[in-house]
């Protein structure tokens, strides 16, 4: 394991903090913060929210310093919802297909996505393993 330092937003105390890159699952710009990359730690706090990083780096920074990430179009439930959000592939635990074309996406952190049906399309042809035959 090695740490790296991660700049955070400057409002943000302290002004960096050091991370396992390999415990970032999932990375993306929030609306709250256009410009910097929230990454999603594999952990949770106390109250189990998931812990984050508002890293003073844009998304395409963050996938070439700390990735490689795999990009997900997420279900637009709302205008909140990330238009450009990465997932670590090792960190995916689950693609669990839905009959509407859908797919339920589990990260090792507990956290859970919809994905549309070009990006379950797209996951299953970069990440799935040909089925076992025989076992």
């Amino acid at each position: 394991m090695a740490l790296v330092q991660i700049p955070q937003l400057a409002h943000i105390k302290p002004p960096v903090t050091y991370v396992d890159p390999d415990q970032i699952v999932a990375l993306f710009t929030p609306n709250q913060h256009p410009g910097c990359a929230e990454l999603h730690l594999n952990v949770r706090d106390a109250n189990g929210d998931r812990r984050r990083v508002f890293a003073n780096l844009t998304v395409a920074a963050a996938n070439v310093a700390y990735g490689p990430f795999v990009p997900v179009e997420l279900n637009r439930v709302s205008n909140s919802t990330p238009t450009d959000f990465h997932v670590r592939a090792s960190a995916i635990v689950e693609l669990r297909p839905r009959p509407d074309g859908k797919a339920e996406l589990l990260l090792t952190n507990g956290d859970e996505h919809t994905i549309t049906p070009p990006a379950y399309a797209a996951l299953v042809a970069l990440l799935a393993a040909p089925a076992a035959v025989g076992i």
